[in-house]
């Protein structure tokens, strides 16, 4: 019978399987042992009523035990049903239903009688879900799924939600202002549109850059988005630098042309095989979780976040100012206002912010899927190189133990000697086999 442990009662809790009448003779124990023992009694006692049909009645030990003996755990004895008995003479073909006589009582039948009827009232120890680590394949071609991932999700997804974020900033910026006291102008402060779209446009490209950093890497690390692995890396070495795809570049010229100019053999991998990996291939420059290796991912991140934002900039922020040249009322100051009752500032904010989100969501999400493709497909490479190594290296092992395995043999005269067999001509067969048994019979 198998056993639990139930924390919160500190005794043993017999599964569901075992009927709550059996547990008539159990009696509540602060002791693990003592309760188990009395649980044990109880399942015998409804092991026999099963198979035997006999009563449960509880009888005295014999007169002849020792007092010491009854006085300790007392003995169960099972006496057959009496012959006036009345469920034995209603239903003599079918067992005593001992519920019917002994009611279960105490903390464990308690217990049993909660597991058994599917309750939860029990308090257990919830137990810490480890994360796993399931990246899927590479896919060889654009799935529809990570197309939707790309332009659904990040994509509409990502305009509707800029922009109506930016349309409300803008409406708390320029509409719950004192416009007389404070002008709303393109180029002129304190109200800029033309410093505003700048400094939108960098802020939302950092913040979208490091949102996807993480949500992008939860799916893969989760497998709820596939990796693509049917783009290859590029060669230009601030193209790789960008991509993250240095890590480790090759030692010196020396080693680089023993590759025989193989770009697949000279490129440096994307990322380690192994959490633990220390390898010279995938040496950091500081230890993995230190706040300096923090330190210069983040600072490497902004960077990248900071180059998209000023091309992102070049594109978005002349077409803004011309738009906003076409809305705005030139004054005498040759600069552009906007009155109180002018509805450009806010809704400009809601395009700006949703046509950049719509330019730069789906980039970011794209770069991180074709990144880890790139990650997996390489440490795949150097796991086949490992284990290639590897296999070498045990054959050579087995090679040299079976030499020297021989050579030792043949000194000590011993069964490991190898042996070469030499065919005799057809000719000489019989002969040689007469010969021998001549030998033998001599």
């Amino acid at each position: 019978m198998k056993w639990h442990r139930n924390p919160f009662f500190h005794t043993a809790v017999m599964p569901p399987s075992v009927a709550p009448s059996a547990l008539a003779s159990a009696r509540p124990s602060a002791d693990l042992d003592t309760a188990t023992a009395a649980a044990f009694r109880a399942s015998l006692i409804a092991r026999n009523a099963t198979s035997a049909r006999p009563s449960t009645d509880l009888l005295h030990p014999p007169a002849g035990q020792a007092s010491g003996q009854a006085s300790g755990r007392p003995s169960i004895t099972i006496a057959p049903a009496p012959a006036g008995h009345p469920d034995h003479a209603d239903h003599p073909d079918n067992p005593v239903d001992p519920s019917q006589h002994l009611a279960p009582h105490g903390i464990l039948a308690e217990a049993a009688n909660r597991v058994a009827h599917g309750r939860r009232h029990i308090g257990r120890r919830k137990t810490r879900k480890v994360p796993k680590l399931t990246i899927c394949e590479p896919s060889d071609h654009l799935t529809p799924y990570q197309a939707f991932y790309i332009f659904g999700i990040d994509g509409l997804g990502a305009f509707v939600l800029s922009g109506g974020i930016n349309f409300a900033i803008g409406y708390a910026m320029y509409k719950t202002i004192n416009v007389e006291k404070h002008p709303i102008r393109l180029f002129q402060f304190p109200n800029t549109l033309a410093g505003d779209a700048t400094v939108t446009i960098f802020i939302q490209c950092v913040l979208t850059w490091f949102i996807e950093l993480v949500l992008v890497n939860r799916d893969l690390r989760s497998g709820h988005i596939q990796p693509i692995g049917f783009l290859h890396e590029p060669s230009n070495a601030l193209v790789r630098w960008f991509l993250l795809l240095d890590r480790r570049p090759p030692a010196n010229d020396a080693e680089a042309n023993k590759n025989n100019g193989d770009d697949g053999l000279r490129r440096p991998l994307s990322a380690p095989h192994d959490e633990n990996c220390r390898c010279e291939q995938h040496s950091e420059q500081y230890e993995i979780g230190s706040w300096k290796h923090w330190a210069v991912f983040l600072v490497s991140q902004l960077i990248r976040a900071l180059l998209a934002g000023v091309l992102m900039w070049m594109v978005l922020w002349p077409v803004s100012i011309g738009i906003l040249t076409a809305v705005g009322d030139k004054g005498a100051d040759g600069d552009w206002w906007f009155g109180p009752s002018s509805w450009a500032p806010p809704v400009f904010k809601l395009i700006l912010g949703g046509v950049l989100a719509l330019l730069t969501t789906p980039p970011f999400a794209a770069f991180w899927l074709v990144r880890c493709g790139w990650a997996v497909q390489a440490n795949e490479r150097h796991l086949n190189a490992l284990a290639d190594a590897a296999a070498v290296e045990a054959a050579a092992a087995a090679a040299s133990a079976s030499v020297s395995g021989g050579v030792v043999g043949s000194m000590t005269g011993g069964a490991t000697v190898p042996t070469v067999d030499v065919q005799a001509p057809a000719g000489t067969t019989a002969e040689s086999s007469e010969e021998r048994e001549g030998t033998g019979q001599e």
